[in-house]
């Protein structure tokens, strides 16, 4: 069972990137814009993953109807899942 609050995910978080800001309400329910931001903030602090998505799916404005959103989340779950070897 995976199970954290939001601040330890924040805390996590902020020993990495700086923006975006984590909260409450955010990491609750994170909407797609926030998720989409996280993990390019991620990636260019840590380099992970780097390669993994186009230039316009690293656009935040190029990925906007529900189609590209899901395969932006499951390309980032199925790389994650293929790294850690942990089923999220």
């Amino acid at each position: 069972n995976f199970k954290m609050d939001w601040q330890e995910t924040a805390k996590m978080f902020a020993t990495i990137i700086q923006k975006p800001r984590m909260n409450e309400r955010l990491l609750s329910k994170p909407p797609f814009r926030f998720l989409h931001d996280t993990i390019m903030a991620t990636m260019q602090a840590t380099g992970y993953p780097q390669g993994l998505f186009t230039d316009s799916e690293c656009n935040s404005a190029q990925v906007s109807d529900k189609e590209s959103k899901i395969n932006f989340l499951n390309k980032i779950i199925n790389h994650v899942q293929q790294t850690t070897g942990i089923q999220l």
